[in-house]
């Protein structure tokens, strides 16, 4: 029995090397894509820098739209571009106050990383090797939003390194392309 544990064990740690190199199915994204998506992401951050005129919903939504798409969850949401990075924000709503009397936004972002262009894969292990992962990356996740003295006192993503995530409205992932992968936030992070 001992041996058969080992084989066992041997197989099972083969497997796993499989994986972590990228023998075994589909490869993971690259730097590539967690670049776009980066930079997408910056783009509502910058939006919702301290100091921003705001002082409720409505606000964050018009500040927002300038910059991303806004959904006010009805059907069907407007086309999602597929070629370049690309945002949606929804769900902003009114949630209360902070408890120190600023008012709090909060919202859901669904970010996409857009297509990948066709360059070598990019990334520490597999630099200048051909890239065998999906197109296009995507997450979601909520803002927090407290408004202070009518202008954004602070902006936050309260669950973003936990990896805690939202799950993505459907409808919009329907849009990107079949090989689309979701990513945890807890991945973007650094």
């Amino acid at each position: 029995m001992p041996h058969a544990r080992a084989i066992v064990s041997m197989l099972g740690a083969t497997a796993a090397f499989a994986v972590l190199t990228g023998c075994a199915g589909q490869q993971s994204y690259d730097g590539v894509l967690w670049r776009q998506i980066r930079g997408q992401q910056e783009v509502t951050f910058l939006a919702l820098q301290p100091g921003v005129p705001a002082t409720d919903a409505a606000d964050i939504a018009a500040r927002l739209s300038d910059v991303v798409t806004t959904w006010d969850g009805s059907e069907p949401p407007r086309a999602i571009p597929t070629t370049a990075p690309a945002s949606v924000v929804y769900a902003i709503e009114d949630a209360g106050d902070d408890g120190l009397g600023g008012a709090v936004v909060e919202f859901t972002e669904f970010v996409t990383s857009g297509a990948r262009p066709d360059v070598p894969r990019d990334d520490i292990t597999n630099s200048a090797t051909t890239y065998r992962g999906p197109s296009t990356v995507y997450t979601c996740y909520r803002w927090r939003v407290v408004l202070v003295a009518g202008s954004v006192g602070d902006a936050q993503m309260p669950d973003y390194a936990s990896g805690d995530d939202p799950a993505c409205d459907p409808r919009l992932v329907a849009q990107l392309p079949e090989d689309a992968a979701h990513i945890p936030t807890s991945d973007l992070t650094g």
